[in-house]
Protein backbone atom coordinates (compact mmCIF):
# COMPACT_ATOMS: atom_id res chain seq x y z
CA UNK A 1 0.00 0.00 0.00
CA UNK A 2 1.32 3.46 -0.87
CA UNK A 3 -0.03 6.54 0.86
CA UNK A 4 0.28 10.04 -0.61
CA UNK A 5 -1.35 13.32 0.28
CA UNK A 6 -1.32 15.82 3.12
CA UNK A 7 -2.55 15.79 6.71
CA UNK A 8 -2.31 18.49 9.39
CA UNK A 9 -0.54 16.48 12.13
CA UNK A 10 1.89 13.62 12.60
CA UNK A 11 -0.56 11.50 14.58
CA UNK A 12 -2.97 11.43 11.60
CA UNK A 13 -0.13 10.24 9.37
CA UNK A 14 0.72 7.47 11.85
CA UNK A 15 -2.95 6.50 12.21
CA UNK A 16 -3.33 5.93 8.46
CA UNK A 17 -0.44 3.47 8.55
CA UNK A 18 -1.77 1.74 11.66
CA UNK A 19 -5.20 1.22 10.10
CA UNK A 20 -3.74 -0.08 6.84
CA UNK A 21 -1.42 -2.46 8.68
CA UNK A 22 -4.42 -4.20 10.25
CA UNK A 23 -5.94 -4.94 6.85
CA UNK A 24 -5.65 -8.55 5.76
CA UNK A 25 -3.23 -8.99 2.90
CA UNK A 26 -1.26 -5.78 3.47
CA UNK A 27 2.38 -6.82 3.72
CA UNK A 28 4.11 -3.45 3.55
CA UNK A 29 3.30 0.24 3.51
CA UNK A 30 5.06 3.10 1.77
CA UNK A 31 4.13 6.25 3.63
CA UNK A 32 4.60 9.38 1.50
CA UNK A 33 2.03 11.45 3.39
CA UNK A 34 3.27 14.95 4.11
CA UNK A 35 2.42 16.89 7.24
CA UNK A 36 1.31 20.48 6.67
CA UNK A 37 0.36 21.86 10.09
CA UNK A 38 -2.46 24.36 10.38
CA UNK A 39 -0.32 26.37 12.79
CA UNK A 40 3.21 27.41 11.80
CA UNK A 41 5.48 28.11 14.77
CA UNK A 42 8.97 29.43 15.16
CA UNK A 43 11.65 26.93 16.14
CA UNK A 44 11.78 28.41 19.63
CA UNK A 45 7.99 28.25 20.08
CA UNK A 46 7.85 24.66 18.86
CA UNK A 47 10.74 23.61 21.06
CA UNK A 48 9.09 25.20 24.12
CA UNK A 49 5.69 23.64 23.33
CA UNK A 50 7.19 20.13 23.04
CA UNK A 51 9.14 20.59 26.28
CA UNK A 52 5.95 21.68 28.04
CA UNK A 53 4.00 18.74 26.61
CA UNK A 54 6.64 16.33 27.95
CA UNK A 55 6.67 18.11 31.31
CA UNK A 56 2.88 18.17 31.73
CA UNK A 57 2.31 14.57 30.62
CA UNK A 58 2.21 12.48 33.82
CA UNK A 59 3.98 9.56 32.14
CA UNK A 60 6.90 11.59 30.76
CA UNK A 61 7.33 14.37 33.31
CA UNK A 62 10.21 12.58 35.08
CA UNK A 63 12.30 12.04 31.95
CA UNK A 64 15.18 14.38 31.14
CA UNK A 65 14.64 14.88 27.44
CA UNK A 66 16.22 17.66 25.37
CA UNK A 67 14.29 19.07 22.43
CA UNK A 68 15.45 20.93 19.34
CA UNK A 69 13.28 22.15 16.48
CA UNK A 70 14.10 23.11 12.92
CA UNK A 71 11.30 24.07 10.50
CA UNK A 72 8.79 21.76 12.17
CA UNK A 73 11.17 18.84 12.56
CA UNK A 74 11.62 18.05 16.26
CA UNK A 75 14.61 16.07 17.54
CA UNK A 76 14.42 14.38 20.93
CA UNK A 77 17.58 13.40 22.82
CA UNK A 78 18.28 12.10 26.30
CA UNK A 79 18.27 8.80 28.17
CA UNK A 80 15.40 6.58 29.29
CA UNK A 81 15.27 3.06 30.71
CA UNK A 82 13.11 1.32 28.08
CA UNK A 83 12.10 1.36 24.44
CA UNK A 84 8.49 1.95 25.51
CA UNK A 85 9.53 5.13 27.36
CA UNK A 86 11.34 6.33 24.23
CA UNK A 87 8.26 5.70 22.08
CA UNK A 88 6.01 7.41 24.63
CA UNK A 89 8.11 10.59 24.47
CA UNK A 90 7.86 10.55 20.67
CA UNK A 91 4.07 10.09 20.81
CA UNK A 92 3.66 13.01 23.21
CA UNK A 93 5.80 15.21 20.94
CA UNK A 94 3.80 14.16 17.87
CA UNK A 95 0.66 15.52 19.55
CA UNK A 96 2.02 19.08 19.65
CA UNK A 97 0.54 21.40 17.01
CA UNK A 98 3.11 22.48 14.46
CA UNK A 99 5.24 19.32 14.58
CA UNK A 100 5.85 17.96 11.07
CA UNK A 101 8.25 15.14 11.89
CA UNK A 102 10.01 13.54 14.87
CA UNK A 103 13.63 12.41 15.00
CA UNK A 104 13.71 10.20 18.07
CA UNK A 105 17.34 9.99 19.12
CA UNK A 106 16.60 9.09 22.73
CA UNK A 107 19.03 6.51 24.08
CA UNK A 108 17.70 3.50 25.90
CA UNK A 109 19.99 2.71 28.81
CA UNK A 110 19.07 -0.57 30.43
CA UNK A 111 20.03 -0.98 34.05
CA UNK A 112 20.25 -4.75 33.68
CA UNK A 113 22.80 -6.98 31.98
CA UNK A 114 21.12 -10.09 30.62
CA UNK A 115 22.44 -13.06 28.70
CA UNK A 116 21.40 -13.65 25.10
CA UNK A 117 19.64 -16.82 26.25
CA UNK A 118 17.51 -14.90 28.79
CA UNK A 119 16.59 -12.28 26.19
CA UNK A 120 15.65 -14.95 23.65
CA UNK A 121 13.53 -16.86 26.18
CA UNK A 122 11.60 -13.73 27.18
CA UNK A 123 10.92 -12.72 23.58
CA UNK A 124 9.78 -16.21 22.63
CA UNK A 125 7.46 -16.19 25.65
CA UNK A 126 6.01 -12.82 24.70
CA UNK A 127 5.41 -13.96 21.11
CA UNK A 128 3.80 -17.20 22.30
CA UNK A 129 1.42 -15.31 24.60
CA UNK A 130 0.37 -12.66 22.08
CA UNK A 131 -2.83 -13.61 20.26
CA UNK A 132 -1.97 -11.17 17.46
CA UNK A 133 1.20 -13.08 16.53
CA UNK A 134 1.66 -16.60 15.12
CA UNK A 135 4.85 -17.43 17.00
CA UNK A 136 5.34 -20.81 15.27
CA UNK A 137 6.41 -19.07 12.07
CA UNK A 138 8.87 -16.63 13.70
CA UNK A 139 12.45 -17.48 14.63
CA UNK A 140 14.27 -15.47 17.31
CA UNK A 141 18.06 -15.17 17.36
CA UNK A 142 20.04 -13.04 19.83
CA UNK A 143 23.73 -12.20 19.46
CA UNK A 144 25.39 -9.81 21.95
CA UNK A 145 21.99 -8.30 22.83
CA UNK A 146 21.04 -7.72 19.18
CA UNK A 147 17.75 -9.43 18.33
CA UNK A 148 17.01 -10.78 14.87
CA UNK A 149 13.54 -11.97 13.89
CA UNK A 150 13.08 -14.11 10.79
CA UNK A 151 10.26 -16.15 9.33
CA UNK A 152 6.80 -15.38 8.02
CA UNK A 153 3.93 -13.20 9.21
CA UNK A 154 0.46 -12.69 7.82
CA UNK A 155 0.36 -8.89 7.81
CA UNK A 156 2.29 -5.73 8.46
CA UNK A 157 0.40 -5.40 11.75
CA UNK A 158 1.60 -8.82 12.88
CA UNK A 159 5.17 -7.90 11.95
CA UNK A 160 4.96 -4.65 13.92
CA UNK A 161 3.49 -6.51 16.90
CA UNK A 162 6.35 -9.04 16.83
CA UNK A 163 8.88 -6.18 16.71
CA UNK A 164 7.19 -4.43 19.63
CA UNK A 165 7.26 -7.65 21.66
CA UNK A 166 10.99 -7.99 20.98
CA UNK A 167 12.06 -4.69 22.53
CA UNK A 168 12.86 -5.84 26.06
CA UNK A 169 15.31 -5.01 28.82
CA UNK A 170 18.83 -6.05 27.83
CA UNK A 171 18.22 -5.95 24.09
CA UNK A 172 20.21 -3.46 22.04
CA UNK A 173 18.38 -3.59 18.71
CA UNK A 174 15.71 -5.49 16.79
CA UNK A 175 16.22 -6.39 13.13
CA UNK A 176 13.70 -8.17 10.90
Amino acid sequence: VTFTGTVNNVLAKDRAVKIASTTRGVMSIINQIEVDPVVEKTNTQLQQDVLEALLYDPATDGFEIAVTANNGVVTLTGNVESWAESQLCATVAKGVRGVKEINNKINVVYTTDRSDFEIKQEIEGRLANDVLVDDFLIRVDVQNGDVELSGTVGSGREKNQAITNSWIAGGNSVDT
